[in-house]
């Protein structure tokens, strides 16, 4: 009896050792500090943290996809079983012999069931529940700043400095063509300061893109050296020093139907910022947000995108200046105490609300 007891206290110590030491050995080994050459050359390797690929939510649904190696899975909130929907193979099997992929594409979802990806400049499109792909439309071997519209199938891209469509059929459509010498078309402006991301937008509907056009050919040029490239080259940029002239930025529409393009009547200052551009529902209306290079004023102004004349645009008003009719030597929350009750007559107030074509109402 004796030996079993000390048997079992051996054991329970040894437990006991495992339990409260293994945590300790963790934690020094987590305590050990990276060398230099591990947290530079193994922060996205050994060190990076655990992540799904291509996570992405799928459209009007509450369920969210995946890639897991070569198979795209889907998933979902609570008990939901995840389940694979198409496979790198499935695609490949769509595809001629030479735009056959040895990893699964980037792709986006168009709605519930469809997507989109993009190889060697060709868009294709996928059914996941048919299994079928559909080669849709080619861009140039040159484009960048690839904007689709996905409903119509038309696709905003650059060349250089310059805009281009393209539409099924492999059909291209030169939008500009004065690019080049620090014009730009259909890129970023502002050096992407306020919430600029993108210099194309398309409409509702895809029948007409707006864009941005950039004159920088005013801004003194640097030269900066890339020593990516053996013997180094040069690459030139324009950028205002403090105090320096600044590019001057205004907004196309080009409507494909009408062939046509309209820019529209921003006004001065020249160099004002231009952002946040919206369409409306019926794509009949741009909304842009005017900022000056000082960043004290703001308007939106509403635009007609036939004419580009602006249709609304409110009065800038001063930071200084009360605002409305009433001055503040008769704000009704210092008003003398005696009129409260109403007893004598004067002591009262009225309210004149005036509406359109002569209306009003009184209270």
């Amino acid at each position: 009896m004796t030996a079993s007891l000390t048997r079992s206290r051996a054991f329970l110590f040894l437990l006991a050792g495992c339990v409260l030491g293994g945590p300790t050995i963790a934690q020094d080994a987590a305590r050990t500090p990276l060398t230099l050459k591990e947290a530079v050359l193994e922060a996205h390797s050994t060190y990076a943290p655990e992540r799904l690929s291509a996570l992405a939510w799928v459209p009007g649904t509450s369920s969210y996809a995946w890639v897991q190696d070569s198979l795209l899975m889907l998933g979902g909130p609570g008990k939901v079983a995840d389940r694979s929907v198409t496979s790198l193979a499935a695609i490949n099997a769509g595809l001629p012999d030479s735009l056959r992929m040895k990893r699964f594409p980037r792709f986006e979802w168009d709605d519930d069931r469809h997507l989109h990806f993009w190889q060697r400049g060709i868009l294709f499109g996928m059914d996941t529940e048919t299994g079928k792909v559909e080669r849709l439309l080619r861009v140039s071997p040159d484009a960048a700043n690839e904007d689709l519209h996905a409903a119509s199938r038309h696709v905003a891209y650059t060349v250089d400095q310059d805009l281009y469509i393209a539409l099924p059929g492999d059909r291209q459509v030169q939008v500009t063509k004065d690019g080049g010498n620090g014009i730009v078309n259909g890129q970023a402006v502002h050096r992407q300061e306020y919430g600029i991301t993108k210099g194309t937008f398309w409409s509702p509907d895809g029948s007409r893109l707006a864009f941005h056009r950039m004159d920088e050919s005013m801004v003194t040029p640097y030269r900066l050296e890339d020593i990516g490239s053996s013997p180094s080259t040069f690459d030139e940029i324009r950028y205002p020093m403090a105090g320096q002239t600044s590019h001057q930025v205004t907004i196309g529409v080009h409507d494909l139907k009408a062939g046509t393009t309209v820019f529209l009547q921003t006004g001065e200052p020249a160099d004002q910022y231009l952002t946040n551009i919206a369409w409306g529902p019926d794509g009949e209306r741009l909304y842009v947000v005017h900022l000056d290079r000082a960043t004290e004023n703001l308007r939106l102004v509403e635009y007609d995108v036939r004419t580009g004349r602006a249709l609304r645009a409110p009065r800038a008003r001063s930071r200084n200046k009360a605002q409305g009719h009433v001055t503040a030597d008769v704000v009704l929350s210092e008003r003398p105490a005696e009129v409260e009750d109403r007893a004598v007559p004067g002591h009262w107030e009225g309210d004149l609300i005036e509406g359109s074509r002569k209306t009003c109402i009184a209270t």
